[in-house]
C-alpha cells in the first residue's frame, strides 16, 4: 500500500459512512469516512540536514523550497569552542527549508513546497469528505 497521501486519496471511493480504498495492487480496505480528514502542518527542516531529509522523503531533490531564518538556542561552547561554556546557552540564527506537509491519521503524507497549493488540496479534500458525510 502506498505511503503517499495524494496517491492514497486517488484510490478512495467515498461513501456516507464507510469509504473504500482500492489500489492497483489489489488492496481493498474499508475505512470510516470520518477518518479521511487530512491536516496541513508547517515543518521547517535545517538546511544542513538537507541530504538526510531527502533520503527520508521530507524533501524532494528537484524542488526549490522557501528558506527562512529563525533563532535557535544552542550551547555557547559551539560558538566559543570553550568547554567551560557548555552549560551556557546562546541563540544563533539558522536557515531552514519551509515545507507544508499534508497528512492523514494513517501516517500517510505528501510534502508541498507551496503553501497555497497545499492548502487548496487539503481544503478541497476535506470539503468533499464533509459533503459526502452530510449527504
Amino acid at each position: 500500500m502506498t505511503e503517499d497521501l495524494c496517491e492514497f486519496l486517488d484510490g478512495i471511493t467515498l461513501g456516507k459512512k464507510i469509504s473504500e480504498f482500492d489500489d492497483k495492487d489489489g488492496n481493498i480496505v474499508p475505512i470510516a469516512t470520518s477518518q479521511l480528514m487530512i491536516v496541513l502542518q508547517v515543518e521547517d527542516i535545517p538546511t544542513e540536514k538537507k541530504q538526510i531529509a531527502e533520503f527520508d522523503g521530507k524533501l524532494k531533490k528537484d524542488v526549490e523550497y522557501e528558506t527562512v531564518s529563525k533563532p535557535v538556542v544552542i550551547p555557547k561552547s559551539e560558538v566559543t569552542g570553550n568547554d567551560k561554556d557548555k552549560d551556557l546557552l546562546t541563540t544563533e540564527i539558522k536557515k531552514f527549508y519551509r515545507t507544508y506537509v499534508a497528512s492523514s491519521m494513517f501516517k500517510m503524507k505528501t510534502v508541498f513546497s507551496d503553501k497555497e497549493e497545499a492548502a487548496k488540496k487539503v481544503h478541497e479534500w476535506n470539503r468533499k469528505v464533509l459533503e459526502i458525510m452530510e449527504g
